[in-house]
């Protein structure tokens, strides 16, 4: 798998993808976060700017995306209750301050996130 170290540097203002990595991102109701949920995706896009990789954010179900984000603003991850698995689409779960179940800090999870994703591109 490549992963970001073997991608070639590219001059400022450059990057790395001609098509932007799709994510179709859901947030959930926002009843009991624990995170901010909006700041925690637009650090990961920062992250996907920073290392010259164009990236497109959809909330559009129907179309197709490279992978999907779901982002619970708690452990109790709603959103997770109504994932088809027959998808086939490569799908992450963000659960309030966990990720995989995981516990890490709110500014861990845009890193950890982007990691992850990198490794399946």
């Amino acid at each position: 798998m490549q992963t970001e170290s073997d991608l070639p540097d590219m001059p400022d203002g450059q990057c790395r993808n001609e098509r932007p990595v799709m994510i179709h991102l859901k947030y959930c109701g926002g009843c009991n976060p624990e995170i901010d949920r909006r700041a925690v995706v637009k650090r990961l896009e920062e992250l996907f700017l920073s290392n010259n990789l164009k990236v497109e954010f959809d909330f559009n179900s129907n179309r197709n995306t490279d992978l999907l984000i779901l982002v619970n603003g708690c452990p109790h991850a709603c959103l997770e209750e109504d994932l088809n698995p027959a998808i086939m689409t490569p799908c992450f779960s963000i659960q309030g301050a966990m990720i995989d179940y995981r516990p890490v800090t709110e500014e861990e999870l845009p890193h950890i996130l982007y990691e992850k994703i990198i490794a399946i591109l």
